[in-house]
């Protein structure tokens, strides 16, 4: 989840607020950033959707090791809005 912490930190978006999205509470998503839970399958999808950072990258041991032509995709713009904090 190192992935997604720099994405959250280089976007200043707050943990309470991928918590919203992810439909989760803050405490539980800060033990998934922490690395204490696994991300489950389902909310790889969504932070892929929403940061840009590839499911391959998030769950490996899931969807294995990302396709030769994959790159990172650009957050939607709309969503990065809402999840701005401040």
């Amino acid at each position: 989840m190192y992935q997604v912490k720099k994405w959250r930190e280089d976007n200043k978006v707050t943990k309470a607020a991928l918590a919203r999205l992810l439909g989760i509470s803050k405490a539980q998503y800060g033990r998934i950033e922490k690395g204490q839970y696994k991300l489950k399958h389902e909310y790889a999808l969504i932070l892929e959707e929403f940061t840009g950072i590839s499911r391959y990258e998030l769950r490996p041991d899931i969807y294995g090791s990302s396709p030769p032509s994959a790159e990172r995709r650009e957050p939607k713009p709309f969503w990065s809005r809402l999840l701005r904090t401040g």
